[in-house]
């Protein structure tokens, strides 16, 4: 899956999947973004917890995401190009 966001037009994403939920893995391709993942499964011991990340696509970080996780990210660059590659799609 492919995603453009442009700051003047779209700055946050958020996704969380209840049905159908799925893993995912992020990076980015041009500018950066401010990353946020919450672990939102009931039964880990970091219920609750989460982490601030850049990515960029100068550090080319690609997290990755597990299923019962929230992610939200807001685009700290004028645009930000996004690549996910998903399960259970």
């Amino acid at each position: 899956m492919h995603s453009e966001l442009q700051m003047s037009t779209f700055f946050m994403s958020m996704h969380y999947q209840i049905l159908y939920s799925q893993d995912r893995l992020v990076r980015l391709t041009q500018s950066k973004v401010f990353n946020a993942p919450v672990d939102l499964c009931r039964s880990s011991t970091n219920f609750g917890k989460w982490v601030g990340v850049e990515l960029s696509a100068e550090n080319k970080s690609q997290p990755w995401f597990p299923p019962g996780f929230f992610q939200g990210s807001v685009v700290t660059s004028e645009y930000a190009e996004f690549l996910h590659k998903t399960t259970n799609y």
